[in-house]
């Protein structure tokens, strides 16, 4: 999920709907499809675009479920995968909140 229209190169925006997150609180789920990742050598498909969303959040299980090995460090994380390679997120602000 992202908040920001821009990253995607393609928006379905007749996706709609709404999220729930754990604090209860909801979101509506304004659109659907591909950002680009990895400097623009490869998309990340079915990604919800969450109007005013502060955070990129990533599922893990999902990418897992995608092919892709997940590597967590102290510093940064890597994802591995058999189609786009090798790419890293860098953490973000307080070290438990990462960006793509």
């Amino acid at each position: 999920m992202i908040g920001d229209k821009r990253k995607f190169v393609s928006l379905d925006e007749n996706k709609l709907g709404n999220v729930t997150f754990g604090n209860d609180e909801a979101q509506r789920i304004r659109g659907k499809d591909a950002i680009s990742i990895n400097n623009g050598r490869g998309k990340a498909q079915d990604v919800l675009f969450v109007d005013g969303l502060k955070r990129n959040l990533l599922s893990v299980s999902e990418m897992c479920d995608r092919g892709c090995d997940v590597l967590f460090r102290s510093q940064d994380s890597e994802f591995r995968s058999q189609l786009l390679g090798i790419f890293w997120l860098k953490e973000f602000e307080q070290r438990i909140m990462y960006t793509f």
